[in-house]
C-alpha cells in the first residue's frame, strides 16, 4: 500500500479524527473509505462529471453520450420555466453547498 502525506486545515483534521473515532477505525481507514466512496460516485455519474468540468472551464474526463442526454432531457418536463429561474436556483444551491462545506 502506498503512503500519501497531505496538509489539512485544523478544523478538517479535527472532524476526520472525530468521525474515525466514532466509527472505531483509524484516520487512514476513514479517509480511504471517504476517498473510495467519492471516486465511485464520481465515476458512476458521467453527466455530473461533465457538467462540473464545464463549470470549471476544463474538458470532461469522461466520454459524454450527448444523444443519451438529449433523450433523457426530452422525456422529462422542465423543472424551471425560464433560464432566470434555473440560474437563481443554481446560485442559491451553490451558496448552500458552500456554507454546508464550511461547517
Amino acid at each position: 500500500m502506498r503512503i500519501f502525506s497531505i496538509r489539512l486545515e485544523e478544523e478538517l483534521a479535527r472532524k476526520i479524527e472525530q468521525m474515525a473515532k466514532l466509527k472505531g477505525i483509524s484516520k487512514s481507514a476513514f479517509v480511504r473509505e471517504i476517498l473510495k466512496k467519492a471516486m465511485k460516485e464520481g465515476s458512476s455519474n458521467p453527466v455530473k462529471e461533465a457538467c462540473q468540468a464545464m463549470k470549471q472551464g476544463r474538458k470532461p474526463g469522461v466520454k459524454v453520450d450527448w444523444n443519451k442526454i438529449y433523450k433523457v432531457l426530452s422525456e422529462k418536463e422542465p423543472e424551471f420555466t425560464t433560464v432566470e429561474e434555473a440560474l437563481g436556483y443554481s446560485r442559491r444551491r451553490e451558496r448552500f453547498e458552500e456554507e454546508k462545506s464550511s461547517d
